[in-house]
Parts: structure tokens; sequence; C-alpha cells
């Protein structure tokens, strides 16, 4: 049996689930038909879509009728969006009510390496300019030259052109206020805009009396980062019974909602958890690979070690011993896909596989034993010896 010493480092959040408890039908408002007979949610917010807006400094309204997958405007509602392709350029609602939040849809270029770019749109209210809003295209853009989506353009058809996102107005809006989207050239780049959604925001949720608040500066001098782990631990222990931890805490595995059923005088706790883990996006993924691609020749000459400190967000790292061809990786995984890469990698080398949208794997073969084939003229004798001793211990047994 071929035996290999390995070390895994996983890099990327590994894939979880939701679990979250239904709430009753009663509690719900379910509107009635209206004069058409159409039956809809009822949405705390108002949308104004780009064929309403009140267009100006050179401002067009982008259409795509026939649904044309090469044109930007077939990804937006209703196909249409507002292009605001030079400084001045501006879309233009009337408030139908009062409101301090808006969404913003928008859609930007992306850069030529699929990593995306940054840029701004201002905000005016009545003629003037009461904010800017910063804008990226990282989380949007991916190509279909064929089957398999590309973060980087290969020349195939652009699509997730569009993105959100979400701020508070720096003054409340009323109705009959007028909203402005417009462009000052940020970077020179052209903007458009899809449509707004304006909605009064609620008020920040209080903590509840006998809560535990984990920002609070008695646990925050435990916080390294987004890491809320030993925080976490710290506030476990001011926790009484029955209580639910007022904060959604942030480690490496993810995000946790806790509740306390039984704090037994800080000794042993017994709580109900959910953990939330996201998928990271594509171009995480991707600026992940490159970076850990990097790394190699360092870990291989021996001037970088393979463990938890290559990147911030490793789960696990540990010697794996071992490990057979066909995929049992010992107190592990079973996985032939990450066997097979190592049993192909060189003595000595590190190797990097991506075996889920989720996880990053990066090892090192640092030792290899051959496996010999099993060879019955050598093992015969050795064998007969084993039968004669056998059959004599049998008959001694008889005699006495």
């Amino acid at each position: 049996m071929m035996k290999k010493k390995l070390l895994i480092a996983l890099t990327l959040l590994l894939s979880g689930t939701m679990v979250s408890k239904a709430s009753y039908a009663d509690d719900w408002n379910i509107p009635s038909a209206d004069a058409k007979g159409r039956v809809g949610a009822l949405m705390p917010y108002t949308r104004y879509d780009s064929e309403t807006a009140t267009l100006g400094g050179g401002a067009t309204l982008k259409t795509s009728p026939t649904w044309d997958r090469k044109e930007i405007a077939s990804q937006a509602s209703r196909q249409s969006y507002v292009d605001l392709p030079s400084n001045g350029s501006y879309a233009e609602w009337t408030m139908k009510g009062d409101a301090n939040g808006v969404t913003l849809r928008f859609t930007m270029p992306d850069s030529p390496d699929g990593m995306g770019l940054n840029g701004s749109l201002d905000v005016y209210v009545n003629d003037k300019k009461v904010q800017t809003v910063n804008l990226t295209s990282y989380y949007m853009y991916q190509y279909f030259a064929g089957g398999n989506p590309a973060d980087k353009n290969d020349g195939g058809t652009a699509c997730f052109a569009f993105d959100e996102t979400h701020f508070l107005l720096n003054k409340a809006l009323r109705a009959g206020d007028r909203i402005r989207i417009q462009s000052s050239g940020a970077n020179g780049y052209d903007y458009g805009v899809d449509f707004i959604e304006t909605e009064v925001v609620p008020d920040e949720i209080e903590c509840p009396a006998g809560a535990v608040n984990v920002t609070d500066a008695k646990y925050r001098k435990y916080v390294k980062g987004n890491d809320y782990l030993k925080a976490f631990e710290e506030a476990l222990k001011d926790v009484p019974s029955n209580t639910v931890i007022n904060k959604v805490i942030k480690t490496k595995f993810g995000y946790h909602l806790v509740y306390v059923k039984k704090n037994d005088n800080n000794q042993q706790w017994s709580a109900e958890h959910i953990l939330i883990v996201p998928y990271p996006s594509d171009k995480t993924v991707a600026g992940k690979l490159e970076k850990l691609e990097k790394l190699k020749a360092d870990i291989e000459a021996g001037t970088l070690a393979l463990n938890d400190k290559i990147d911030e967000d490793v789960i696990q790292s540990f010697d794996a011993k071992g490990i057979t061809p066909d995929g049992i990786i010992p107190d592990f995984v079973y996985s032939p896909e990450i066997a097979k890469a190592v049993f192909e990698t060189p003595l000595n080398k590190v190797g990097i596989i991506n075996p889920n949208k989720a996880t990053i794997i990066v090892f090192q073969k640092t030792k290899e034993v051959k496996a010999e084939e099993a060879n019955f003229t050598k093992l015969k004798e050795e064998v007969r010896k084993d039968y004669i001793n056998k059959q004599v211990g049998e008959y001694m047994s008889k005699l006495f």
C-alpha cells in the first residue's frame, strides 16, 4: 500500500445550510386581488423604473425589445435602462411618498482582467447634490463563450451586468421631492440605471432586556478583524439560561445565531445554534487561486510553511497519513478526487485543487512509500511454515 503525508489547508468557507423556523400563515397579511384579478405581496418600498424617469444631460433610454442577450438592456427589468454616458447626464423621478432609504440597480464596465472597476454616481434632491454613492463592478459579470462561465472576458456573452447597492439618504425625502441619479463622469466610465426603490427604513432594533451583545467593550477586545469566535466564547460565560445572544456572530466558519438554553454556572452550556455559511463568489475563488499559485514556489523551496498562516480564510490545516488510492484520507474525508490529485503530484511538490464551489485544498506531498505486488514464490516458504506450525499446534492439543 502506498502511504503519503498530506498537509491540507482549506482556504474558503465550506458549504452550509440555513435552518429557520417558519412563521404561521396567520401572521401575514395576504392582500386581496385587484380589479384585474392580480394578487401580489405588499412591499414596504416603491419602485421607480427607468422608462418613467425624466432624462437630461445626454442620458438616453436603452431598450432590448427582441431580448437579444448581447444587449445589456435585455438583463434590465422590462428590458430597459437609462444610459448615463458622461458628466451631467441624469435620470430623475418625483417622489410618490416619504423615504430615507434607496436601492439603486446599476450597471458599469468590467475590468480587462475580470476583477471589476470602482466608480460612483451622485444623488441630487430638488437640484441640490446631497451625496455620492460608491459603486463597483467586482461582483458583476460572467462571460459565456461556451458551456461554462468565465470571470474574464473570453469573447463570450456578458451576463450579470447589473448589481444593486443600498444606501441611506443624508436627509429624508418627502412626497413631491425630486430625486436624481447623476453621473459626474467618475473615472470616465459609462454608467447605467435600471431602477431605484425607495422606502422608510425602520429604526434599529434595540437590544432586548437580558440579552448579551458581543460588540460591548467587555468582549470587543477579543475580536480579531471580523472573527468574533473568542468574543463569542467569552460572551457565553455571561449568558443566562433562556437567552439569545444579541448579535449575528461572524467567525471563520460563517455566521452564527445562538440561543443559550441552559448555563450551568459557566461550566457547561446547552445551546441551539444556526450556522449560515455563504458561498464565495466565482471572483473570490479566482482571486484565492491566483494568490495560492504565487505561493507554491515558496512552499516548495521551504521558505514558506504550509499551515493556517498562508491565508486569512484557512479553516483547517493538518498532517494526513495513510491516504489510499480509492480516496480514503484518515480523519478528514473520503474523496477519490483529492486522492487522485495527491497520487499524481510529484514528491515534495505543492498541489492545489478546487473540488467544489466553496472549497480550495492546498497540499504538499512529503513522503511516498511504493506498494509492492504480492510475490507467491517469495512468500511460499513463510506460508508453508505457518501451515505446519498450525497443524503441529492442533495435534499437540489433541495429545495433551
